[in-house]
């Protein structure tokens, strides 16, 4: 599946189980899948903001999102 697909539908399952921290595992390499995560994210509404995991968290090769609550 397409991430421009699978990320928002996976987010949007995370919201549904109340889960509003996840982490998004997109490695290190050169940057280009971490670049495309981001730019994915940047347009989904749900997002309140995401950053680079620290050194515990995968660092520069995951990204930790912060999700809205869904309205009951």
């Amino acid at each position: 599946k397409d991430l421009k697909y699978l990320i928002p539908d996976y987010l949007e399952e995370c919201r549904k189980k109340n889960i509003l921290q996840v982490r998004i595992i997109h490695g290190k390499g050169i940057g280009n899948l971490r670049r495309t995560v981001h730019s994915i994210l940047q347009k989904i509404p749900a997002v309140v903001s995401f950053r680079l995991a620290g050194a515990g968290g995968g660092s520069w090769g995951a990204t930790l999102v912060d999700l809205r609550k869904l309205q009951e």
